[in-house]
Parts: C-alpha cells; structure tokens; sequence
C-alpha cells in the first residue's frame, strides 16, 4: 500500500507579542510537532517590527523541533528579521525559504544633505497601538533624516524593543505615557526614553552572547539585553529625583 506523503505544517509568526497571541503560536507550533512532520515551517512575514521576544519565540520553536528530529525552517523571513538574526551571530543558525538576504550597506552618506541638528519629541501611551503609531512617527524622522534602509531597521528595532519592555515590566497602564526626545546631529542620533514606571537599568550588566552556547545550553530568554548592546553604541541609564526611569541610546551615523 503506497506511504501517503505527510504534509508540512506552516505556523504563522505573530507580529503583535500579546499574551493570547504568544500562547497561540506556542500551542500551534507544539500541535505541528506532535504530528510527526519531516518538516515544520514557520511563516515570518509579519514580522516587520522585530522584538527580542520574536527571537525568543523562534528559538524556542527551534529547541523544541531539534528535540524530536524535526527540521525547522523560516519560511518569508523579513529583512528587519535577517538584520536582527545578523545582529546577534545567529542567521547562520535557522533554515531559510524565500529568504531576502540582501541586507544593504549601512551608509549614511545622505545626510550630509540635510540641515542638522533636528529634534524629534513624542508622547507614547503605553500600549501596543500607540507604541506602533508612535514608531511610524519616528520613522518618518529618520526618512527627513536620509538615513539609510539598514540604519533605520536598526533604530526601529532599537525604539520597538526598549518601548516594548516599557510596556511589558514598568507596571504602567495603557493609557499612562512615556516620553521620547530625539537629537540628530552631524556624527550621531541620541534619543532618550523616560517613563514613570518601576525602575530597570538594562545597562547594568553588560551581556556576552554565543549562539553556539545558547544552542548548548537551550536558552530560551535573554536576546533583549544584546540585542540594545549591539544595536546601540551607546547606552545609559539614570533613575532620577522625580521617580523617572530615563534611558539614553545613542547610534552614531556610518558614512
């Protein structure tokens, strides 16, 4: 009796981090691996704004794939995703399918175009919406900046990461506010965060991270702290008299 060819599951990456969207993705990706496929596809193309719990949840999938024997491949990755998989040495580690690997040169030759210094000043409420409409605010800075495709990936992911820990660990409600001031000037941008919530310096430990150990030691957390660490050249933070928390990223321009 001929063998009936297994069909290849295709979970879907979520782009929003919710809970409700987490748990289902990770019930959807275990559902896939219980039947025994050759193969389990995870379809990124969503993932435009990039967090370190997307990574989180990708490695994640990929531990428990190579757990039963199971090929893992990122099927529509990004070129946001590729860039941060870059990043943090771990591109070389995932399967790709319709993969765009052309990632561009981050050269910021344009700006020598544009008047500097400019300021950028925006209020965030602390929910997802607001963080995402805020994001294309400051994207809309860094196109009257002339900055480079890369460069502005690597400031969106930087904006979406720290915003996003805001969101998640400060203890703020969705409508309470956070405060984003950013400066371009001729060598570099500076933006600072400040919000009222619980304080957290992620500057306070500086992180080494090895995929090759990470892959041994099946971690499942931890991508944030490098992922700030390698985006930004520079990066301090202040919890000051009035109970804010204040952190300060700056990226200097490539020419």
């Amino acid at each position: 009796m001929p063998q009936v060819a297994k069909q290849t599951p295709t979970v879907m990456a979520p782009s929003d981090l919710t809970i409700s969207a987490i748990v289902a993705f990770e019930r959807n990706v275990r559902d896939a691996v219980a039947g025994k496929p050759d193969l389990v596809r995870l379809d990124c193309q969503a993932l435009e704004r990039v967090a370190s719990n997307h990574i989180s949840l990708l490695w994640e999938s990929r531990t428990l794939c190579r757990s039963q024997g199971i090929p893992l491949r990122l099927a529509n990755p990004t070129v946001s995703l590729m860039r941060i998989l870059c990043v943090l040495d771990l591109v070389e580690v995932f399967e790709y399918e319709g993969a765009n690997h052309h990632l561009g040169q981050r050269m910021d030759r344009d700006m020598a175009l544009v008047g500097l210094p400019q300021s950028f000043t925006d209020m965030v409420r602390s929910n997802s919406d607001d963080i995402n409409d805020a994001i294309d605010r400051f994207v809309v800075f860094m196109a009257r900046l002339r900055v480079s495709d890369t460069t502005t990936i690597e400031l969106r992911t930087l904006y979406y990461e720290i915003a996003t820990n805001i969101r998640i660990h400060s203890g703020m409600m969705a409508q309470d506010q956070f405060q984003v001031n950013a400066k371009a000037e001729a060598d570099r941008l500076t933006v600072t965060f400040t919000d009222p919530g619980r304080p957290f310096d992620p500057t306070a430990v500086r992180v080494r991270f090895d995929a090759a150990a990470a892959s041994g030691d099946r971690q499942r957390r931890g991508f944030g702290l490098p992922m700030i660490q390698r985006l930004a050249d520079c990066a301090v933070y202040h919890w000051n008299d009035t109970s804010h928390n204040t952190l300060t990223i700056t990226k200097k321009w490539s020419r």
